[in-house]
């Protein structure tokens, strides 16, 4: 996956100026090509299909399902973590980008994005934007003492190693 900046000029036939009265055809030639992205972290991010914006979905360095439940409501978040050593950091290295989220409860589900965020405050606590908040009733989606299990959905090999060795201790903990 690359997002190039390419520029092409139309040339005029008489361009190059060579031996007089000589032609050549009308062309196309490329005047610069650059990335504007670097490439993606996590080999294969794009075939996932994930509904992470582009920038933070390239500089990824783990992505992760986080499903919580309590009484009356079950929630699924898509989670991004971004590489604080790219460039630009967007800050997403100790806290998520939260993707989206699917909010089940007794009377209804709905799928949010990104975009139904106005600020994540914690992982706990999603405020929602005005449309987003009329349509469920709701200012806020209040996670906090909600049972949650983590997926890890794609990772660079070094977040891999760090969840083996996390959950390593953790069994050695419990022995």
């Amino acid at each position: 996956m690359a997002t190039l900046d390419l520029e092409l000029r139309r040339m005029a036939p008489e361009w190059p100026a060579g031996a007089a009265h000589t032609h050549s055809e009308p062309r196309w030639i490329i005047k610069q090509v650059r990335s504007l992205e670097p490439p993606a972290e996590i080999r294969g991010i794009a075939e996932l299909e994930l509904p992470i914006p582009r920038d933070v979905l390239v500089r990824s360095v783990k992505i992760v399902r986080r499903t919580c439940e309590r009484e009356g409501l079950r929630a699924e978040l898509i989670e991004a973590y971004t590489g604080a050593d790219l460039d630009p950091d967007l800050g997403y290295s100790k806290t998520p980008f939260v993707a989206s989220l699917i909010l089940e409860t007794k009377s209804r589900t709905a799928m949010l994005t990104h975009l139904d965020f106005v600020r994540v405050s914690d992982r706990a606590h999603l405020e929602l934007a005005p449309r987003a908040a009329a349509t469920l009733g709701m200012q806020v989606v209040d996670l906090s003492g909600a049972r949650c299990q983590e997926h890890i959905e794609a990772a660079d090999q070094s977040e891999l190693l760090q969840a083996i060795a996390k959950r390593a201790r953790r069994l050695d903990e419990r022995n």
